[in-house]
């Protein structure tokens, strides 16, 4: 572009085009036009008249992009469709094989004798985009992945166009990424889906003055039909993004849309087109196009954290996507198949610290879940975490786990907090960091505390279901049991299936000797969190024949049966049952394997019938509480 069109305002027909306040006017009011669109009419007026070769406007419009002549193509549509409407004469002229001509005379004067009145920002939304069409074909990987570094300047850009430039709406604050819509024939690619709302979601979610939806928040979008705004709206974002997909054979195609979340208006889009197949030689370039396009102040570890690189393995990052996917399903099984795909992403990239810290998240819930031995899990939890933070020091996601690891398993508080505080330094938008640092502090008994992370794990991602679940069980340690219940009960309505709802329902109901409900609660929490059908059914034909006392009974021997159940749960049940003393016993087994739960002694309810026993108290003294 000429540097000289600043100095200039053109003049067109109904038109006045302000190259210095980048601002179209149609009869003094403003017309919303996307940057590139602006950029290809400046340049196609500053040459009326004459032949602009399409190659020229590329170079010019896309000096440091890769595009191709249909993005060109749409960008004159939507110019045409701005300028002619209502039936106005051409201004637009297409030169077939070879470009386009502006045909309207123009009026060229210095940008000083221009009205002093104050040139206002765009108010509408760009025109919708010409319309894909859909046709797609499966191909390799790594080329959608050259596209995601495409459109995550482009997306990224558009942020600041919108915020640098607006004055009459607040700024768009909070953003959620949808899963990506695969068009076309065929079966869809989760990973593909998911992979180019995360690659957007992981870099931008670096800028502390936005905060981005982590994945697990859109996930549940993925073969959802709800319309973005809704899903932005129940989100409760300024902003969602939107996007499609298209692949055939070495080319790829991203849809972008950039929509506000109150009145649907469309703030941005974009198309990308790539005939790439190696991301990686570009990726650094176009790493630093998002930071230079962004007018909000960047810090230097936000501008590395923009530019670097996870892994240089497509296949690996789709792996760790799907262990992600898993991982943050939250049962037994769905564990044990996300530790799979971390695993199996390690083997093809020995240095990709995510897929370490995935592998750690994995083996901690596996040791909460009474899945594995806690010692064993906690100890390759911290071997993995280790390796992940060798790898890469400023990981908050790995900072986190260790956190986790002092807390519950080594029990050295003060080293755990003060990883849990660095963790959330590093990454503010870590809602699993806020939520761990809850538990952490519940633990200790520091409440108010505990619940303003919980709500602030909440903020971030408002739509989770452990994060909910923490809530519920932040008051039932309060004995605040009806909101206990209530909020299980709203975790329930979103999702009937999930396990930990009914754990925090069994609690409640229970302290409050609510016998029916309890065990109706306990035995549906155990069903969906590992129990087979035939162990309820037992179960609930010896709480018809014998109350609740049958009830515990026949638990307990299939716990003395079974590897799953450990000392801290059959503490519990005796407790149910009225024996202090084995209850006792079986906590100081718990104390000697350094079990996840018995921790909990310092504030749960259920533990209120032996606080007056001299040998709980040293118990919890001897924990270190």
């Amino acid at each position: 572009m000429e540097n000289s069109a600043e100095t200039f305002i053109y003049e067109f027909g109904r038109f006045r085009l302000i190259p210095s306040e980048h601002l179209l006017l149609r009869d003094a009011e403003p017309v919303p036009l996307a940057p590139k669109v602006f950029d290809t009419l400046l340049f196609l007026v500053e040459r009326s008249g004459s032949l602009v070769e399409k190659s020229e406007l590329l170079d010019a419009v896309w000096a440091d992009s890769f595009v191709e002549e249909a993005t060109l193509a749409r960008n004159v549509s939507l110019l045409r469709k701005v300028l002619e409407a209502d039936g106005a004469e051409k201004y637009i002229e297409t030169v077939p094989k070879r470009g386009y001509r502006f045909t309207r005379t123009v009026r060229r004067r210095p940008a000083e004798n221009k009205t002093p009145a104050a040139v206002e920002a765009i108010d509408e939304a760009a025109p919708e985009p010409v319309p894909e069409t859909p046709e797609v074909k499966t191909h390799r990987p790594v080329l959608w992945l050259t596209l995601v570094f495409v459109a995550i300047a482009g997306i990224v850009s558009s942020l600041s166009f919108w915020n640098g430039n607006r004055s009459d709406r607040p700024a768009v604050k909070s953003i959620a990424v949808m899963p990506f819509r695969q068009l076309g024939g065929g079966d869809h690619d989760r990973a593909l889906e998911l992979g180019m709302a995360d690659a957007v979601i992981t870099r931008v979610g670096k800028i502390r003055q936005l905060v981005v939806r982590p994945l697990s928040a859109v996930s549940r979008y993925l073969d959802d039909e709800t319309d973005a705004v809704r899903a932005g709206r129940e989100l409760q974002t300024d902003a969602v993004l939107e996007g499609t997909v298209q692949r055939e054979q070495d080319r790829v195609r991203v849809t972008a849309r950039l929509i506000e979340t109150a009145g649907g208006a469309q703030l941005w889009a974009e198309n990308f087109d790539s005939k790439m197949t190696d991301i990686f030689t570009i990726q650094d370039s176009i790493s630093a196009q998002i930071a230079q396009s962004l007018n909000l102040k960047l810090s230097g570890a936000e501008k590395n954290s923009l530019a670097r690189r996870e892994t240089a393995d497509p296949e690996a990052y789709q792996l760790y996507l799907k262990g992600r996917y898993f991982w943050n399903r939250r049962t037994p099984d769905d564990l044990s198949k996300a530790l799979r795909n971390f695993e199996q992403a390690i083997v093809l990239d020995p240095n990709y610290a995510l897929a370490y810290t995935g592998l750690a998240d994995c083996y901690v819930l596996l040791g909460e879940y009474r899945v594995m031995v806690g010692s064993e899990a906690f100890s390759k939890a911290r071997s993995a975490t280790d390796r992940a933070l060798e790898l890469d020091p400023e990981s908050a996601e790995a900072r986190c786990t260790r956190g986790y690891i002092l807390a519950f398993y080594d029990w050295n508080f003060a080293a755990a907090e003060k990883e849990f505080k660095q963790a959330i330094e590093q990454n503010p938008n870590y809602a699993t960091a806020h939520q761990w640092y809850g538990e952490f502090l519940q633990t200790l008994g520091r409440f108010d505390e505990s619940l303003a992370e919980y709500r602030r794990a909440e903020e971030l991602d408002p739509l989770s279901l452990i994060i909910k679940a923490s809530i519920a069980g932040h008051f039932y340690s309060t004995r605040q049991y009806d909101k206990s219940i209530e909020q299980a009960k709203k975790i329930l309505e979103m999702e009937p299936n999930f396990g930990w709802a009914y754990g925090f329902l069994w609690f409640s109901y229970n302290a409050q000797g609510q016998t029916m409900e309890a065990i109706e609660a306990h035995w549906k929490s155990d069903s969906l969190l590992g129990c087979t059908p035939e162990q309820i059914e037992r179960r609930r034909a010896a709480f018809q024949k014998s109350g609740a006392r049958g009830y515990w009974l026949e638990w307990l021997d299939q716990a003395n049966n079974s590897r799953r159940w450990q000392a801290i749960d059959k503490a519990v049940v005796y407790l149910q049952l009225g024996d202090r003393e084995k209850s006792l016993q079986l906590l100081e087994q718990a104390f000697a394997a350094r079990e996840r739960w018995i921790l909990n002694i310092k504030t749960a309810p259920i533990f209120d019938p032996l606080r007056d026993d001299p040998r709980f108290q040293n118990l919890i003294r001897r924990i270190g509480f």
